[in-house]
């Protein structure tokens, strides 16, 4: 429920079911739940701009879900700890996240979460002015959105629409596009993280 309230931007809502969820799992000893009760605070404590507590939950998170097996979970912890991470300033930390968590959407077939990994790779480029790779990056997630039909959410939007205005302003036209294009195709349109 947290997740989905989350992705509507019913924060305070969600921040109720995230801690309700949290208390009952440790209460009940339910390791499966408790790592992705762990998520959910992480990610609210994210979305509330405590990026200590919740690089703090979605390590523990991360942790129990690997000894717990679950690579959908892996993955969800892998992408939020390294969004934490970006904006912790720990780009290299960060970027060895999303490249796990990349691999891991590919072998779980989840393209969305693939497509968004990237994308973020992309922004770290964007911060540290590699436009070139942002913009090859960009091209290869929107190759995959487009072929997977995986769309954005809203907030994944508003950040997707700052960067890329960001980059555009610093790349001429033909720049960008061609660093677009060679995005699309081979090595980058097999996801390839060079």
């Amino acid at each position: 429920m947290a997740g989905a309230l989350f992705r509507i931007g019913e924060r305070n809502i969600a921040q109720h079911f995230v801690e309700q969820a949290l208390a009952n799992s440790r209460r009940l000893d339910a390791p499966m739940a408790l790592a992705l009760s762990l998520w959910g605070a992480g990610m609210s404590a994210l979305a509330q701009g405590n990026l200590q507590v919740a690089h703090q939950y979605a390590k523990e998170s991360l942790a129990l879900s690997r000894q717990i097996g679950d690579k959908h979970h892996i993955n969800m912890g892998a992408s939020g700890s390294a969004d934490i991470l970006r904006q912790m300033g720990n780009m290299r930390e960060a970027e060895k996240l999303y490249a796990e968590a990349i691999r891991g959407w590919w072998d779980y077939g989840q393209f969305g979460g693939m497509a968004r990994c990237i994308e973020c790779l992309a922004f770290i480029a964007i911060d540290e002015k590699r436009d070139k790779r942002a913009g090859r990056w960009l091209g290869s997630a929107e190759m995959i959105r487009e072929t997977s039909h995986a769309e954005m959410i809203a907030p994944e939007q508003e950040e997707y629409q700052r960067e890329v205005a960001i980059l555009r302003g610093r790349m001429s036209p033909d720049d960008f596009a061609s660093a677009w294009s060679e995005g699309q195709a081979p090595p980058y349109s097999r996801f390839s993280l060079r």
